[in-house]
């Protein structure tokens, strides 16, 4: 007999989007496009800070999955889950900033700065909630993402970010307010398909 499907076991047959947004909306619960069955997890629902991994639940993350990372990382390595409230998620980067060390960038939308202080990596941390709404763009469209892709940038170093040519609203606020330079980069026909920049990228060179 052949070996069942991963999308067989892993795909919540029950599932509605509808639901998710409601029951979210009535009592903060999420019911995701997946099941526990078997280990589900996708990398950019994770973000390293030191030997601290932050993840998240959503619709391509389930806690089998982070048993599973937890299971195989380095010894030293924690991972741990951050509290965020979107019943669409599916990826952390756009909800979580690191602008440098010991600064952060979140959308007070999906999560608050009590539920990252719940992690001691954060402890000592500046945290700022994005103040604005981001707006729509002219341009391809959005068929899996939000405005909020905004929040999608790649710091390169302490002093510089990688920003989206036309998020100019966002560019003026981290250079006025923290004096980092944007370096802006047309890349809307990637985010049409579902990413930006830290979707895009990856380390070729680390230190453990």
């Amino acid at each position: 007999m052949p070996s069942a499907k991963l999308a067989m076991v892993s795909a919540d047959d029950e599932w509605s989007p509808l639901e998710s947004v409601i029951n979210c909306s009535s009592n903060g619960t999420h019911t995701w496009a997946i099941n526990n069955t078997r280990p589900s997890f996708d990398t950019a629902d994770f973000m390293r800070f030191g030997k601290v991994i932050i993840g998240q639940l959503s619709n391509v993350t389930n806690m089998k999955g982070v048993e599973y990372l937890r299971s195989v990382i380095p010894e030293g390595y924690t991972v741990e889950i951050l509290q965020t409230d979107d019943p669409h998620a599916m990826h952390i980067d756009a909800t979580i900033l690191p602008l440098r060390n010991k600064l952060m960038v979140y959308h007070p939308e999906r999560v608050t700065e009590k539920a990252l202080r719940q992690h001691a990596v954060f402890e000592d941390w500046e945290l700022y909630a994005y103040p604005f709404t981001p707006e729509q763009k002219d341009g391809p469209p959005l068929y899996m993402t939000s405005p909020w892709l905004v929040l999608n940038a790649l710091s390169l170093d302490e002093n510089r970010i990688m920003v989206e040519a036309k998020d100019t609203v966002f560019a003026s606020w981290v250079k006025e307010k923290f004096g980092m330079e944007p370096i802006m980069c047309p890349f809307q026909h990637v985010n049409s398909i579902g990413g930006s920049f830290h979707c895009a990228t990856v380390d070729l060179v680390r230190r453990t």
